[in-house]
């Protein structure tokens, strides 16, 4: 029987963020599978119920609740997000606050697309009406009108 899976973004030093879906096991979301032999741990941080993120995607009727949970890379405990003041204090260092910050708004700005199409249509057409302007006036010229 599998295991239910989760989306999981993975911050890491460089202010990158890795997304991948992996299986949960009870509390824990399971990284990096405990590996037999050379008695290594794996990666498996705890997550609590205000750390999912509910990511709305899709447009009118093909709306799809993604659920998501994001961890600091190498930590045993998955970001919460509570509003209840015995989980307020984080235990991020300035500078790491201040990564996760930038790392979080050059997340959201991949989704801004800058529309480069209209204004190269616009100027195109104004061009085209420049050119017919020009050769009109040949024409008008050319049989005496002007």
């Amino acid at each position: 029987m599998s295991k239910p899976k989760i989306l999981v973004e993975i911050i890491h030093k460089n202010n990158q963020i890795t997304r991948k879906k992996c299986p949960i096991d009870e509390d824990r979301v399971i990284i990096e599978p405990p590996k037999r032999g050379r008695g290594g741990a794996g990666w498996q941080p705890k997550f609590y119920h205000d750390s999912i993120l509910k990511e709305v995607k899709g447009w009118w009727k093909f709306k799809k609740i993604i659920e998501k949970v994001q961890v600091i890379e190498g930590s045993n405990e998955c970001i919460r997000f509570s509003i209840n003041d015995d989980y307020a204090e984080v235990n991020l260092g300035r500078r790491d606050l201040k990564r996760f910050a930038q790392a979080e708004i050059l997340h959201l700005l991949r989704y801004i697309k800058a529309k480069i199409e209209l204004p190269l249509a616009f100027w195109l057409v104004v061009g085209l009406v420049f050119v017919n302007l020009f050769l009109t006036f040949l024409i008008a010229n050319r049989f005496g009108v002007i």
